[in-house]
């Protein structure tokens, strides 16, 4: 009886099952973040690329193949530190199965201290950026390229100028080291693929190891039939619990069912609405236009038999107005006199003085006799002028 195993108690045998579903969840949850650890970078450069490709729309097609060379060197150099590093988790996980591959890993992880050296100067300095941000980090190299560090550092403080000259100062000596570890990373890289390379040519199948020889364990069979049973109660409840989310993903569903037909029968409503409102409008506007149209011809035919009446009576009064001058005229007229005098031929009167004759000679008459007086209101009988009477008396 010293040989045989305890057997295990019920609650034993599920703390047991719990903790290797824990450890298989915790697992998964490690390989969810590794995943997302290698999918953060990509999307956190592309988004940043995107926002950079905005915002410098006006930049050369070079300078932005250098940009974008760069970022993607930055890239690559991530997820290869991340393969080396899963590289050695790998190895570190191998080193507890097998004696040789842990001696092997153990070799590879201190043959390269270079990656070792890598990874903590951008742990504490900021990472492939140095703590500054994209756009000024890829700034601050393109002017390196063009200028001498002064220069650099002053343009820098033109563009931005929350960074200062000393601090760009401090970023080309980080630069300059991340350089030369970059470089010594890259190299320590291409090592370590060489070598695995070269140890999956070498390597040889593991020898399969002795079954060890052990004691059978008893179990008891009361203590698998309350297994079977707490399966049987675990599988019901899950169950129970399908069927509880299923009612209620119907439930769901039937609402939002009853709410899309209630906002059909909403929106039918406002669309008849509408029709009829905008049936009444049309029907009011052909009755507007033609009342407007009905006023408009009574109106006219009146204004039509108004004018007729109208100019009868213009007419009418410009009769009595002319008939009222001509019969002023005709009085203020007198008589007219023939313009020609018919006379009767009267060859005698040729023989007889004339009227001016006449009087010439009667002139002389009253000159020769002053007895003979001329009639009165004659233009010879008219006194002529005399001298006043105050001169009468003067001699000149």
């Amino acid at each position: 009886m010293g040989n045989y195993h305890k057997l295990p108690d019920v609650q034993e045998v599920e703390e047991q099952e719990e903790e290797e579903n824990s450890t298989i969840c915790s697992a998964k949850s490690t390989r969810h973040q590794r995943k997302d650890h290698d999918k953060i970078p990509l999307q956190y450069t592309n988004r940043r690329r995107v926002e950079k490709v905005s915002a410098d729309s006006s930049k050369s097609n070079e300078e932005r193949k250098k940009e974008n060379e760069q970022e993607f060197e930055n890239i690559r150099l991530q997820i290869e530190d991340y393969s080396i590093s899963k590289g050695h988790s790998s190895q570190r996980s191998n080193n507890r199965k097998s004696c040789s591959a842990s001696n092997s890993a153990s070799s590879s992880g201190s043959s390269h201290p270079e990656v070792e050296a890598f990874q903590k100067y951008l742990n504490e300095h900021g990472g492939h950026y140095g703590g500054w941000k994209v756009k000024d980090h890829l700034f601050f190299l393109k002017m390196k390229k063009k200028y001498p560090l002064n220069k650099t550092a002053e343009t820098v403080n033109e563009h931005f100028p929350d960074i200062s000259i000393e601090m760009v100062m401090a970023h080309d000596v980080w630069y300059n080291e991340y350089s030369r570890l970059r470089i010594a990373n890259k190299r320590a890289v291409e090592e370590w693929k060489k070598s695995q390379k070269s140890f999956g040519k070498v390597e040889e199948k593991p020898k399969p190891e002795p079954i060890s020889q052990t004691v059978p364990i008893k179990r008891d069979p009361r203590l698998k039939e309350k297994i079977e049973i707490w399966k049987a109660h675990t599988l019901a409840a899950k169950l129970k619990r399908m069927e509880e989310h299923q009612e209620k993903e119907l439930r769901k569903k039937r609402k939002e069912e009853e709410k899309k037909k209630l906002q059909e029968q909403k929106r039918a409503l406002v669309d008849r609405y509408r029709q009829e409102k905008l049936s009444e409008e049309m029907a009011m506007k052909t009755a507007e236009e033609t009342e407007r149209l009905q006023a408009k011809q009574e109106s006219m035919q009146q204004a039509a038999t108004l004018l007729k009446y109208f100019r009868y009576e213009d007419r009418r009064f410009t009769d009595r107005l002319k008939a009222r001058k001509q019969l002023k005229e005709r009085e203020k007229e007198e008589p007219r006199v023939k313009s020609c005098v018919e006379v009767r031929r009267d060859p005698n009167r040729l023989l007889q003085p004339t009227l001016g004759w006449l009087y010439h000679t009667r002139k002389c008459e009253d000159s020769d006799s002053s007895t003979v007086s001329a009639p009165q209101l004659h233009i010879q009988h008219l006194r002529k002028l005399g001298k006043p009477a105050w001169r009468k008396g003067l001699t000149s």
